[in-house]
């Protein structure tokens, strides 16, 4: 039998973390949640997440802190997650080493396929090219 993948969502949004946490633990994975970005780093160390899906737009701190201090410590797959569209955010994530980037809103289908994605290729990052031409 094949373990569950553990995914972790750090949403203060408590709708969208119950519609995700229905339809990621209905598809057979793990999945966490945290409300707030302090010690999600330390959580993300400890156990062992296959992937992280982090908002930026957090009650407490910034997503990007929290990629920029996951970063120092773990090559943990990150699909960043968020309502804010401008260039520099999305090139600061590719700076940082987030693994994919997703304009909420989305439906969940399109969050899975980016999360087999990364966990088919845990070392690929979203390309500066790419960004570059924004």
């Amino acid at each position: 039998m094949t373990a569950k993948r553990k995914i972790l969502i750090v949403e203060d949004d408590p709708g969208l973390r119950h519609v995700h946490e229905i339809f990621f633990n209905y598809k057979g994975f793990d999945f966490s949640a945290l409300t707030r970005g302090e010690g999600a780093v330390q959580q993300i160390q400890t156990e062992g997440y296959d992937v992280v899906i982090l908002d930026l737009g957090l009650p407490d701190m910034d997503g990007l802190d929290i990629l920029k201090a996951l970063r120092e410590v773990s090559d943990v797959p990150v699909i960043v997650m968020t309502a804010r569209t401008d260039t520099q955010t999305i090139r600061q994530c590719v700076a940082l080493g987030a693994n994919d980037y997703l304009n909420k809103p989305f439906r969940p289908e399109i969050l899975l396929r980016r999360v087999e994605a990364v966990l088919a290729n845990p070392g690929a990052r979203m390309k500066p090219e790419v960004v570059g031409s924004l």
